[in-house]
């Protein structure tokens, strides 16, 4: 219950900078996200049902892969470790 909690209060903190970035179609998104994962929750809580579970683990999964490896990783540290290690190996070379 806790990392649901996390994860939703993350979710308007998103949403919210997202708006700024693009459009109030961010802001619809992390509504949305915040739906889906309590729905989910509390389907599974109420039924045990795996596929509820299965189905908040993706949400999950998303959220962690589409917003923090991608945007984070790829999109700026990956360019700043790879830049350095390419000025290196210039520096070596010569």
């Amino acid at each position: 219950m806790r990392e649901h909690l996390a994860t939703e209060s993350e979710q308007p903190l998103l949403g919210a900078r997202r708006l700024r970035e693009r459009s109030a179609l961010a802001l619809a998104l992390g509504a949305a996200i915040v739906a889906i994962l309590t729905a989910l929750l509390l389907w599974h809580r109420e039924s045990r049902s795996t596929v509820a579970l299965d189905g908040y683990l993706l949400m999950h999964l998303w959220i962690a892969v589409g917003f923090g490896l991608m945007k984070g990783l790829w999109k700026s540290g990956l360019r700043l470790f790879l830049g350095t290690f390419l000025a290196w190996v210039a520096y070596r070379r010569k």
